[in-house]
């Protein structure tokens, strides 16, 4: 009975992760992500930086135009990528080392 119910447990786990959404992230990889997302948040690197840049306007609750609004969120992007894929990446290993 017990290994019914083992098999059953990783069918329906394989069933369940074959429907997440951030399975894609799995397949990016982290090295080429990661200097991505500091090289777009840190550019252009001879002025201030625009992510700095836009969050101080932010900040200062004077982010007001759409292209200013479209360009933090540009810059940001990579970085939240980031950040899912080590949390996806930090999931996975506790849920495969059970």
């Amino acid at each position: 009975m017990a290994i019914a119910s083992s098999s059953y447990k990783k069918a329906l786990s394989a069933a369940i992760e074959s429907l997440n959404p951030l399975r894609w992230l799995d397949h990016l990889p982290i090295a080429p992500l990661a200097i991505a997302a500091v090289l777009l948040g840190l550019s252009p690197p001879l002025a201030e930086p625009h992510l700095w840049q836009k969050f101080k306007l932010l900040v200062a609750n004077e982010l007001h135009q759409s292209i200013d609004i479209w360009d933090f969120l540009l810059h940001l992007s990579l970085i939240v990528v980031l950040a899912l894929k080590l949390v996806r990446m930090n999931g996975l290993r506790r849920v495969k080392s059970r």
